[in-house]
This record gives C-alpha cells, structure tokens and sequence, in this order.
C-alpha cells in the first residue's frame, strides 16, 4: 500500500494512530530510531463507530463530532477514527497469521461485527 494518509507507528512501550501528511519523512526518523512503521487500511475509520461497528455519513455530525446513529455512542471524531485505525491493525495482524491479507473495511452503512464491546474499544 502505497497511499500514506494514516499509518500506526509502534514501539516498545505505545500503539500510537496518527494522520501523517509526510510518509517519507516519518519512515525514516522511524528508521533512525528503530520503530517499525505500519501502513493500515484507513477507509471508513471517520464514519465507523468505534463502539457497535456501524459505518455510515451521517455518524460524522461535523469536523469534531461524532455521534453513531446505530447505538448513539458519541466522542471526538478523531479519536473515534483513532480507535478504529487501531482495530484495523490489529485485525490485519489477525489476518495476516491466517495468510489472509490486510483487512478491509465494510460498505458504508453496513454494520460490522464486534468481538469487543464497552468503553475499551
């Protein structure tokens, strides 16, 4: 994957989720410290709930809120968009151990399952 618009940099001790604008620029000082770069798929991560899973326009009420209209969580869109790029590298690491590849997001308006619930996830 070539595309470089959210990547999850991990390192000893953090998981960390972040839009990075300059990929270049962060695999090498990445590089120079020793900390892998990740590149994970980031499609839906602003319109899926980061609770019930469920993927629509409407759950992006503005640049900074965002409120499911499936379950009615509500956070601040970008760590809402944060949890979920974190989900999806964990799940493409699941993916990747069954030889199945990077995963990918469901249709929009579509509710994805959820093996977490509460708070935490």
């Amino acid at each position: 994957m070539n595309e470089c618009s959210k990547v999850v940099v991990i390192d000893a001790n953090k998981l960390i989720a972040s839009a990075m604008p300059d990929c270049e620029n962060i695999e090498y000082k990445a590089q120079a410290k020793g900390i892998r770069v990740v590149y994970v798929d980031a499609r839906y991560t602003s319109q899926k709930c980061s609770r019930c899973g469920y993927i629509s326009r409407s759950n992006r009420i503005d640049q900074s809120h965002f409120v499911c209209k499936h379950c009615g969580f509500s956070l601040n869109a970008d760590l809402n968009a944060s949890r979920n790029i974190v989900k999806n590298y964990l799940a493409s690491l699941q993916k990747r151990e069954v030889g199945t590849g990077a995963g990918i997001s469901a249709p929009v308006g579509r509710r994805q399952s959820s093996r977490c619930s509460g708070a935490t996830c």
